[in-house]
């Protein structure tokens, strides 16, 4: 309609502009009022007002300028309405409910991580170490040997944790937090990003919540090696900012870590909140300094100011940066904490008590001396403000407001009510340049009040009686129309089925009903009106073509030690044939990380990963039902989710009563697919009594979709529990709290795809990691019951033929005396091993020249060591490398290597082990990572069968971290560089027997030997290394010892057992005999 007038006045030569047209259509609406009965013309067009709204009057009953809202077309084609999730209200006007995307929250979010960019920089010296070239070439000049030198890496300087307040002010800027988060996680800058959440307890006081939800110490974030960086969000609007107890948090914070407080409201704004210390300028003094270290320039008249208003105050005032969410503010705080040029930044004074007492307010007593006197104010619904105080409001905003925020508040003028998406979509349009806190002048001043009954949920916001009308008297005519035309290609370009921000189309065949009072801010397009829901939906077919379930991969088995509450217990299973390739017992989540992902790397060498139909099945206890097992990183440096599907299962009850034995045989003959009607949401409605009925009455129900995770909030872990109990296999829920657009549309492709749902959670995933470097914010408990009591079965693969002893080779090390001059770490035990190993290789048939003994005993045990049998020297790093890499593994006819280790042992931070050699005084000693590693390698051609039995300690030593930084070479190695970092030799099967994980010491017995080395002979001479089943009955059986001997109190470890590698072949690959 519009375009054929345009069209018309062109063909006729009038030279119409904008504001000439509208104000001509603006003349036809009063025109014709005036001359018919008022009814809008059915066609479109700019009509009149809308549907239930009254025709403007002038408040004052006065003649004045022309009212431009009433150039704004209430009755688009169809009319789309801002319903921010409001339920069908009363209303006439018919309507199709549907979803438009919502906007960034960080308008300028690429300038934001373009100003980090200086977080990039790399740490010298890092954990990881690589090949140094020229040193390399140095010494092979000097030795004529080419040994490779390695030298430690640059690391990623920071590690981040983002902490966000969840006070409820906050409500207003969890849009702005989560947006932040997924720019931090794809800045590529930080080594981990996690994300914390500040809540009030019980008596007001700050309380952290970890990640996975439950409260924590905030003393976990401090980091004295200056490692970690803290960024801190709030508005510091909360009561908990006007007392002393988060002030002294946030000081703890500064005083140890780099610690950056970020405000999303104005700079003018921070003396009315909580932020209202006094500000300085803050210079770096180094990179990667803690906040405490930098230069405070604080003038001598502010602190004798200081002195003098707080005498009680005795210490020093430390600093911590403080910032808003802008370009300029984060290239000011990144570029000071890495020292780049002259950069500084803002910085509040923490006193030593945390907060010194509130100075007296001087507008305390006048309500309207300022607009933001009471920010997030939630006035009473039913006062009405004359239309002089509604003018002071306004006035007053225009004067200490910007220009940006000034031209906002007359955009929005329009709009009866407003929700934060719409408010951004029309800030995006029309002001695009500004930023966060343009919008928060906007939202926190008195100009609005909140919606009653939005303050927890989807905030809306409305004008103050008479606030709207004055606001209108500066609206032009074209920026009404400009404002009406973005945010319809706004709504055309953003509509999406099932996600995103809550609108109504109006549209005569339409169940809903727009609520009076409610204007329309967007013409919808008729395809628009289609993609909203307009129209039938095709029927849900029973008829499903989905792929079959995948059934092969890894079973991640996690259970809760009963010994030791803070410990797990970890089993690695094939999926498919259930063969046990590792077996450990892990502290704390750091270290499970660590375990588990070596269980994942590692198994996928046994089960082909390129191959179709893997995925890993992570068995959980509840409290680690949120940990992001799927996001930790595998092969390529990619998270295992995208991968493989990798999916949970949790059982909170005995899984024999499990109840959903019927729903999962039907979702397995669905192809593992779910469609949308065998899918319940309980949204915000839910009542436990109703749930459960629900789920009862209906079994049709395959799949119970959580708003956010079950571990993070009562109202979800209730949820969670009564699907568990009436048997729903399938549960899906939101690592992001809160009901997040990203979730509900990612729910609403899971069901639309036509593969099982493990398959399509993990195309989500690689779609989600293509696109933002982050995966998909859901997780899915897929709870077969059929796994449960089924861990005994063992392949039907033909038993090999025993291994020949006249293929197989030995290495046996024990070192009792080492080169500490106070022989303090010296041990009596180790020979007695070496002694005992020996013999029995000896009286199973190993050739006695197949047999390497490395010993060195201290003095009184010299005898011991003597007549062995068999070659022997001292146990030096150097004879070590030539043992087991330069003889052993050059043998052509070696089918099987035993490799044997009594002596002291220790574990860096990393997760990496090392064996200390009695020469060993300055390094960590040899690693025994690098030397399985190597030994997985296809440079060791032979060897295709290794058992290493390690009787060593395996705790964390605080000194090898660093040590190891320093050592120009570990284990120096005559293979070629290039080879270090080939891939496992997929024939290849190498079995790990450990004395004990990193909780516990390997116990010796003095003039004996090691525990697990006695119990091992013993287990030994039961199961032989040689019979086809001996890796995993060999552990049974040892297990089953030294659990005998924890029952009697003699030790405390608990064997580890590690399996790199496939089963064994029917067949000898080589063709050797």
């Amino acid at each position: 309609m519009l375009e054929s007038l345009i069209r018309g006045l062109h063909r006729v030569g009038a030279d119409v502009d904008v504001v000439a047209l509208a104000d001509a259509l603006w003349l036809a609406r009063a025109m014709g009022d005036a001359a018919g009965d008022g009814t809008p013309d059915p066609s479109g067009g700019p009509a009149g007002p809308g549907p239930g709204q009254e025709p403007y009057e002038d408040p004052a009953g006065q003649e004045g300028t022309p009212d431009p809202l009433t150039a704004h077309p209430s009755r688009p084609e169809p009319g789309t309405y801002d319903t921010g999730g409001v339920p069908d209200g009363p209303g006439t006007l018919a309507a199709v409910t549907g979803r438009v995307r919502r906007g960034s929250a960080l308008p300028d979010g690429p300038a934001v991580a373009r100003a980090l960019r200086p977080l990039r920089r790399r740490r010298p010296g890092g954990r990881e170490r690589g090949l140094d070239v020229d040193a390399t070439v140095a010494l092979y000049a000097r030795t004529d040997e080419l040994t490779p030198v390695f030298t430690a890496l640059p690391e990623r300087w920071f590690r981040l944790d983002l902490v966000v307040d969840a006070s409820p002010s906050m409500q207003v800027w969890r849009d702005t937090a989560d947006d932040l988060h997924d720019l931090l996680r794809r800045l590529g800058a930080f080594s981990t990003v996690r994300r914390w959440t500040l809540r009030p307890g019980p008596d007001g006081a700050p309380v952290l919540h970890g990640p996975a939800g439950g409260p924590v110490p905030h003393g976990l974030l401090q980091d004295a090696r200056g490692r970690a960086l803290l960024l801190v969000l709030s508005d510091c609007v909360a009561d908990g900012w006007h007392a002393p107890g988060t002030w002294r948090m946030l000081r703890d914070w500064t005083r140890s870590t780099a610690t950056v407080l970020l405000n999303p409201l104005p700079r003018t704004l921070w003396p009315h909140t909580g932020l209202d210390g006094p500000v300085v300028p803050l210079a770096a003094r180094g990179r990667g300094a803690r906040s405490a270290d930098l230069a405070a320039g604080v003038p001598d008249g502010l602190r004798r100011l200081l002195a003098a208003a707080y005498p009680e105050v005795t210490g020093p005032w430390l600093p911590c940066p403080v910032a808003g969410i802008s370009a300029p503010a984060a290239r000011s705080w990144a570029g000071t904490l890495m020292a780049v040029g002259v950069a500084a930044c803002e910085g509040v004074l923490i006193p030593p008590g945390g907060r010194p007492p509130d100075p007296q307010d001087e507008d305390e007593d006048d309500p309207y001396a300022y607009p933001y006197a009471s920010p997030y104010a939630y006035p009473d619904p039913d006062a009405v403000l004359p239309v002089a105080e509604a003018e002071l409001l306004v006035d007053a905003f225009r004067r200490v407001s910007s220009p940006q925020a000034r031209r906002l508040a007359v955009l929005c003028s329009p709009q009866t009510e407003l929700s934060l998406p719409v408010l951004r979509a029309v800030q995006a349009a029309m002001e695009p340049g500004s930023g966060v806190d343009v919008l928060a002048e906007l939202v926190v001043s008195d100009l609005f009040e909140h919606v009653p009954g939005t303050e927890s949920g989807e905030l809306r916001l409305r004008f103050r009686p008479g606030v709207r009308e004055e606001l209108r008297t500066s609206l032009s005519a074209e920026d009404a129309w400009q404002v009406f035309f973005a945010l319809s290609r706004f709504a055309d370009a953003e509509a999406a089925r099932g996600t995103g921000h809550p609108v109504a189309v109006a549209d005569g065949r339409g169940t809903a009903r727009v609520p009076e009072g409610l204007a329309p801010f967007a013409a919808a397009s008729r395809a628009v009106l289609r993609l909203l829901g307009a129209g039938p939906e095709a029927a849900p077919t029973d008829a499903v073509t989905a792929r079959p379930v995948p059934q092969d991969g890894l079973w991640i088995r996690i259970g809760r030690n009963e010994a030791d509450p803070s410990a797990y217990t970890l089993e690695a299973w094939t999926l498919g044939d259930r063969r046990l390739i590792a077996s450990d017992q892990v502290t704390g989540v750091g270290e499970l990380q660590s375990r588990v992902t070596s269980a994942m790397d590692d198994g996928w060498a046994a089960l082909a990963p390129e191959a179709p139909g893997n995925m890993i099945t992570i068995d959980l206890p509840w409290e680690l039902l949120d940990t992001p097992f799927d996001t930790w990183t595998g092969p390529g440096n990619e998270p295992h989710g995208v991968l493989h599907p990798v999916v949970f299962r949790c059982f909170w009850q005995d899984p024999e009563r499990h109840a959903g034995h019927d729903r999962w045989d039907r979702l397995l003959t669905a192809g593992g697919r779910v469609r949308r009607d065998q899918v319940y949401w309980p949204g915000d409605g839910f009542t436990s009594s109703g749930l459960v009925s629900t789920l009862r009455a209906d079994g049709r129900v395959l799949c119970l979709v959580l708003d956010g995770p079950p571990t993070s909030d009562p109202f979800y872990d209730e949820q969670f529990r009564i699907a568990q109990a009436e048997g729903i296999p399938v549960v899906v829920w939101s690592r992001e709290e809160g009901d997040g657009a990203r979730f509900r549309e990612c729910v609403e492709l899971l069901f639309a795809m036509e593969t099982s749902l493990p398959e399509s959670l993990s195309a989500l995933h690689r779609r989600a990691w293509l696109e933002s470097g982050a995966l998909a914010p859901l997780a899915l408990v897929w709870n077969d019951p059929a796994l449960e009591g089924r861990t005994a079965a063992v392949s039907a693969v033909r038993e090999p033929e025993p291994l020949p002893r006249a293929r197989t080779y030995a290495v046996v090390v024990g070192v009792e005396a080492y080169a500490a001059e106070d022989h303090r770490m010296d041990l009596n035990g180790p020979a007695h091993d070496v002694r005992g190993i020996t013999e029995w290789l000896l009286a199973e048939g190993v050739p006695a020249d197949h047999i390497t003994a490395l010993v060195s005993p201290v003095e009184d045990n010299r005898e011991v060591t003597e007549g062995l049998g068999v070659p022997t020297r001292e146990a030096t790093a150097a004879n070590v490398r030539r043992a087991l890499l330069r003889e052993t593994a050059a043998r052509a006819d070696a089918d099987l290597l035993l490799v044997f280790w009594s002596g002291h042992g220790t574990t860096d931070a990393n997760g990496a082990q090392y064996l200390l050699t009695a020469d060993d005084t300055s390094g960590p000693g040899v690693s025994l990572t690098d030397l399985l590693r190597r030994f997985r390698s296809p440079e060791v051609s032979t060897c295709e069968e290794q058992f290493w039995f390690i009787d060593a300690c395996a705790t964390v030593w605080p000194a090898v971290e660093e040590e190891a930084e320093e050592a120009a070479a570990v284990l120096p190695d005559p293979l070629p560089p290039r080879d270090l970092s080939s891939r496992p030799h997929p024939l290849r099967r190498q079995y790990v027997y450990m004395a004990s994980g990193p909780e516990n010491d390997a116990v010796e017995e003095a003039g004996r030997g090691g525990l697990f080395s006695l119990q091992l002979i013993e287990a030994l001479r039961e199961v032989r290394p040689w019979d086809a089943d001996a890796p995993s009955a060999l552990y049974e059986t040892l297990r089953e010892r030294v659990a005998r001997q924890r029952g009697r109190g003699r030790t405390r470890q608990t064997p580890v057992f590690v399996h790199y590698g496939g089963q064994r072949p029917p067949d000898d690959p080589a063709g050797r005999p």
